[in-house]
């Protein structure tokens, strides 16, 4: 008989293909065929009782139910004929309106259940089954044997949530994988509690299973809202009451440490553990393991007995398997598990212990089993009761078989049989069945109770005079032994007063021991701390000295470099003025020469003097005045690496309390580091988004702008009107005019507004130097690298300062100085009527996007706040990494910025084109932005979201489908790693796009 477990499911038509030789061999599968070809005899053959094959564990298939047995008996076919089961494969549509009939009318199951998909086709099946749509449809047959289960996890069952009854937790025991294995679960692959959380239909496991029993979850998820952190009901793994299944009985079978039942009687001591129920199960004693057993109740008696239904042991009636437990355990056939605070025990397969072990069949029939055996098989056949003359009936049928077969003279069962005939038949009382048979009849009955009314005080006398001597005997042992035990207790607590005495001894030594080690210890401490400040102020003092000794070179060689540099400068001006003067006699000569009368040269010198004003565009009636720096109000406010945070703060408020765009903590923090790590910080974004407005805005709050100012004065912030058609430097600083031979500034003022700064540094060089910054007003009216050429050379080393060569001839108009403490700042509109931006130019400036919708645009306008001006050393040593700090990302800063620019750079397959490298001077300048950034506790935006959306996005620009891919793959990662900022600038980028070409850009 070959059983498989089958089930319903819905679908239109069912194909099978198939292979002869394999196919032949199954049952099934031919009734099947009989059922493809219209033979409807075969369902017959399909019962309602369930019989899973042996050593497989029943799958987990949502909204199928088991319904049936199907095991038919077919006579073998001539694989010769021409049959459906020749060696080609042969395709059987079953369609026929007598199959839907039999089938629907012998399985009822809902139309909606369908094979999981978690199931696959095990590779050694030997048919493929194809179920696919047809014409009619109807409900079929789907058999799960053919599919291998998932992995299960084995539980307890524990307590139930305190807040409903539909919800609990189980506890994990191992995790069973495909092939029949398993893995101990671990406490730590389960935080928190070392349990599962059952978030539905609790109620089901807590009716269905026993404390202490072990069943299946047949899926487990992981809780996507777990933390470590989180409190102790917090699980990480999850499941439902839907997905717990019983265990077969052939499967993970409990082993109970206990002695084995007597096998007269059955009877045991002490019933096993309640979780045992009327399960089978094994018994360990004495290194053995035995059974399966079960346990059956009898009035006041706990029988166990062997279990009776089939195994894969295959053993005969009454019989048990004996194994070694070692055996077991190194074949890796025990569970063992402490999950539940107790160890337990199971046999995981009766199966693979067949399979893989040897192991005895050991015979345990009772007394009352070993009679009723040999009674069914014809020994005292019709035998009711077995009373005195027909045990002598039975005992001499038995003796007459065993003259007759004399292959059973040494059985073991008959000989317990003659055994226990003879303790029966030799039982003192002759006579006592024909008694019992009458004492059971009405009329014993009501003797009985006549009897016992009329002797009553007779019976009880000696029955309550034997109760009075037990009871002295019992009240005597009581008393010795209470007696016994006192003494005992007087004994251990001198005991125990000894002990307490000694350990209390044993601590005083010990403290003093110990108070002796210290004192000790501390003068050894002390004796190598003062040799030690003893060599160490040797060692100070012979440093300071070789400290003051290089002091006093340096300034040697700083005062003769000094005066080496002015005794050159010197000597140049001297040249000059001989030169000069040289020029000067000749022209007095020459002059001296064609203006002989005093008169005429006087009107000439005159007239000249008027001509030299005009070339040199001065007013005749006018002198041209010099632009002089005005001072700044000092700030209150030291700012160092500790007061950075509230500088910011301070700034901050100055904004929330003047007019324009709304600024963040978080984002002013982003302006002062921006600006002061950048030569160049450009502000992009439409019309009327505050680009203008927050660098005066930002030059007001540090300080840096004045109120009460004359025109020959100037403060730390110039703004420089760009207007359309600037192609050079000229048009931005000025030129040096060889006709007049003096160098002529533009009308912007930036020379003049440097030149101011140059002399103030050359007049006083212990000035306390303050921030200057510069403002590009509508940049890119013109192309910035052509008229900002001279300042693009300098970008990388801005810090240090420079000098941009003028043109002129001497020394005081050929160079000029460039203060470190200069940035510059532009705003740039993006339209039609503005220039690019270059890719050289975007690789060395920073970028801040302004784009609309802030809260509000407007805040009501405040009394002035005046900060003041912080040196500019205090704002470097604040805002700028040191010289020897490390300015690279660290390993969780790269970890999440290293996939954003591999989408933007990586060749791939599947993206192709589109590609934008990041250059190591973007990278250099995200590590530094990030090493000051890190320290200032950004409140909502985190400081790697800005150093994207400012050094990485500006490079975005190009066309093509691969661009845009790589644009989408890259909002989907600024949204994974929430960079808000980031985030909606691509996906504005995307928006703004041109869908025709596929052309996209920052800008």
């Amino acid at each position: 008989m070959f059983a498989v477990q089958i089930f319903l499911a819905t679908f239109d038509s069912l194909s099978l293909y198939r292979e002869t030789d394999v196919w032949r061999q199954h049952a099934p599968m031919q009734a099947f065929s009989q059922m493809a070809a219209g033979d409807t005899s075969v369902g017959s053959t399909m019962s309602t009782a369930l019989a899973p094959l042996p050593g497989r564990s029943p799958c987990s298939w949502r909204e199928a139910r088991p319904l049936g047995t199907l095991a038919p008996t077919l006579p073998s076919r001539d694989t010769n004929a021409d049959t459906p089961y020749q060696t080609k494969r042969r395709r059987a549509q079953i369609r026929t309106p007598e199959v839907r009939r039999l089938i629907t009318s012998s399985f009822h199951v809902p139309s909606s259940a369908s094979p999981s998909p978690e199931h696959q086709l095990a590779p050694d099946v030997p048919i493929d089954l194809i179920l696919s749509l047809s014409r009619f449809p109807f409900q079929f047959l789907f058999i799960p044997e053919l599919v291998f289960p998932m992995s299960r996890t084995l539980v307890f069952k524990n307590d139930r949530h305190y807040s409903s009854d539909e919800w609990g937790f189980v506890i994990p025991v191992a995790v069973e994988d495909n092939e029949g294995g398993f893995a101990v679960a671990r406490p730590e692959d389960y935080p928190n509690n070392n349990k599962i959380y059952i978030g539905r239909e609790f109620q089901k496991i807590f009716e269905n299973f026993v404390e202490g029993e072990l069943f299946a979850l047949t899926e487990v998820k992981p809780n996507t809202n777990f933390a470590k952190n989180d409190g102790p009901n917090r699980c990480q793994w999850v499941s439902t009451g839907y997905h717990s299944v019983a265990l077969p009985a052939s499967a993970y079978v409990p082993i109970i440490a206990m002695e084995l039942p007597d096998l007269a009687t059955g009877c045991v001591g002490y019933p096993p553990a309640a979780y045992v129920c009327n399960k089978p199960f094994f018994i360990l004693n004495q290194g053995a393991v035995t059974g399966p057993f079960v346990v059956q109740k009898s009035d006041d008696e706990i029988l166990v007995t062997p279990y009776k239904s089939s195994t894969p042991l295959a053993l005969p009636k009454n019989f048990v398997a004996h194994f070694d437990m070692a055996a077991l355990e190194g074949a890796e056939l025990v569970l063992t598990t402490f999950a539940t605070g107790m160890r337990r025990q199971f046999l995981t397969s009766l199966q693979r212990a067949k399979e893989k072990l040897d192991y005895e069949q050991l015979d345990f029939t009772s007394d009352t089993e070993l009679v009723k055996e040999f009674a069914d098989v014809g020994f005292g056949r019709g035998i009711a009761n077995l009373s005195k003359a027909e045990a002598r009936k039975l005992l001499a049928g038995l003796s007459e078989f065993r003259k007759r077969h004399k292959a059973i003279k040494d059985n073991d069962k008959t000989r317990r049989l003659e055994s226990i005939l003879d303790q029966y038949l030799a039982f003192e009382g002759v006579g006592n069945d024909v008694i019992r048979n009458y004492l059971q009849t009405s009329e014993g009955k009501a003797f009985i109770e006549r009897f016992a009314q009329a002797q009553k005080h007779e019976l009880l006398k000696d029955f309550i005079k034997d109760l009075q001597d037990r009871a002295d005997d019992q009240r005597a042992e009581i008393g010795r032994q209470t007696a016994e035990i006192e003494q005992k207790l007087e004994d251990k607590k001198n005991d125990l007063k000894r002990l307490e005495d000694s350990f209390q001894r044993r601590q005083q030594e010990i403290d003093e021991q110990i108070r002796q080690f210290n004192e000790k210890l501390k003068e050894e401490k002390e004796k190598q701390l003062r040799e030690a400040n003893q060599q160490l102020a040797a060692e100070l003092a012979n440093r300071q000295r070789i400290y003051d000794e290089l002091k006093e070179a340096i300034e040697e060689c700083r005062t003769v470099t000094q005066r080496k540099k002015a005794l050159k400068e010197m000597e140049e001006k001297i040249d000059e003025l001989n030169k000069v003067q040289q020029y000067l006699q000749q022209s007095i000569d020459k002059k001296q020469q064609v203006y002989s009368s005093i008169n005429l040269a006087t009107d000439k010198m005159v007239e000249i003097d008027a001509v030299k004003k005009l070339l040199n565009g001065v007013s005749v009636t006018e002198e041209q005045a010099e632009i002089v720096p005005v001072k700044l109000v000092p700030s209150a406010l030291t700012v160092s690496a500790d007061t950075r945070a509230s500088y910011i703060a301070e700034l901050k408020g100055h904004f929330d309390q003047t007019e324009g765009r709304v600024y963040s903590y978080d984002e002013v923090a982003n302006l002062v580091v921006t600006v002061m790590q950048n030569y160049l910080t450009i502000f992009a974004g439409p019309p009327g988004t505050g680009k203008t407005s927050s660098a005066a805005r930002l030059a007001d709050a540090m300080g840096l702008v004045t109120r009460n100012k004359d025109a020959l004065q100037t403060d730390n912030f110039l703004t420089v009107p760009v207007a359309r058609g600037w192609t050079s430097s000229r048009e931005l600083l000025g030129f040096y005019n060889t006709l007049k031979g003096c160098y002529q500034p533009s009308r912007s003022g930036l020379y003049q507004f440097l030149q101011s700064f140059a002399r103030q540094a050359a007049d006083d060089p212990d000035r306390v130097d303050a921030l200057k910054l510069v403002l590009l007003d509508e940049a890119n009216l013109s192309s910035i690298e052509h008229y900002w050429s001279d300042f693009l050379l300098i970008c990388d080393a801005f810090e240090e300062g420079a000098r941009i060569n003028l043109g002129g001839t001497s020394q005081l108009t050929r160079l000029l100085e460039i203060p470190g403490s200069l940035r510059f700042m532009g705003t740039i509109n993006n339209d039609a009527t503005v220039e690019g931006l270059s890719d050289r130019l975007v690789d060395r400036a920073a970028v801040i996007h302004l784009p609309h919708g802030s809260p509000s645009m407007i805040r009501k306008l405040h009394e002035d706040v005046v900060i003041g001006a912080v040196p500019y050393a205090e704002l470097a040593r604040a805002f700028l990494p040191a010289a020897d700090e490390d300015a690279e990302l660290d390993f969780d800063e790269a970890r999440r910025l290293r996939p954003i620019t591999d989408i933007l750079s990586s060749s791939s397959p599947t993206i192709k084109g589109g590609q934008i490298h990041v250059s190591y001077r973007k990278l250099k300048a995200i590590g530094r932005y990030m090493a000051i950034a890190q320290k200032l506790d950004y409140e909502e935006t985190e400081p790697l979201d800005f150093a994207i959306a400012q050094h990485v996005l500006p490079l975005v620009k190009g066309h093509g489908q691969g661009l845009r891919e790589r644009l989408l793959k890259l909002r989907d990662k600024l949204q994974e790693n929430n960079f808000a900022v980031s985030r909606n600038i691509v996906t504005g980028i995307l928006e703004t796009g041109v869908d025709f070409s596929d052309s996209y850009s920052f800008f």
